[in-house]
């Protein structure tokens, strides 16, 4: 019943509509073809808005390209300087842990246990020295001597191609790994557990 009033009420006022809007006749087409005063653009008032609009997201997307090709460029350069950053300081890093690892380790043994594995108490100080020298720099001051160690080279090999060994002084980080291998050497106890922990 409600399609029956829905048809009886905008039945015309659809049929009008859509003979309006829709040619059905070859004569139609060419009255409304007379009507556009021949331009071939009827959908669109002005010709060169199409052509702007293209050009104009062409301009976005080369834009969006150049910039994450930029992007990507930084990201790889970055990641090259740090495996290159990395390489350079992972040795030195390494053996400063090992230093701060065996320099407390032997801090926190008993004293009757430091005597049996070191035997004068010349080098037991010396351990000592070195456990607070290690333990009092910290992560940063480190990071600033490797630089420092790492600037200073080159500048040393361009004046220097055969440097001779007494003229070069070796970095500090250097020197506290040198320090302990030479109080290690002097007391077998404890290069024997370091040969241990290598293996």
């Amino acid at each position: 019943m409600e399609g029956h009033i829905a048809a009886d009420l905008y039945g015309e006022a659809l049929q009008q509509s859509s003979i309006e809007s829709f040619p059905t006749s070859a004569a139609d087409y060419a009255l409304n073809d007379a009507q556009d005063n021949g331009s071939d653009d009827w959908y669109n008032e002005d010709g060169d808005s199409c052509e702007w609009e293209s050009e104009r997201i062409r301009n976005q997307f080369v834009t969006v390209g150049y910039r994450e090709g930029l992007m990507a460029g930084q990201e790889a350069s970055a990641q090259d300087g740090f495996n290159i950053g990395f390489k350079q300081s992972v040795s030195a890093g390494y053996n400063l842990g090992i230093v701060r690892g065996v320099t407390s380790a032997l801090n926190c043994l008993p004293n009757e246990l430091k005597e049996r594995l070191v035997e004068t108490e010349e080098e037991r100080d010396k351990l000592k020295q070195l456990h607070k020298s290690v333990n009092s720099l910290s992560t940063s001051d480190a990071l600033k001597l490797f630089h420092e160690e790492q600037t200073r080279t080159p500048a040393m090999q361009t004046e220097n191609p055969k440097p001779d060994c007494t003229q070069i002084s070796d970095g500090v980080l250097k020197n506290y790994y040198k320090e302990l291998q030479s109080l290690i050497n002097e007391t077998p106890a404890i290069e024997a557990c370091l040969d241990m922990m290598k293996q």
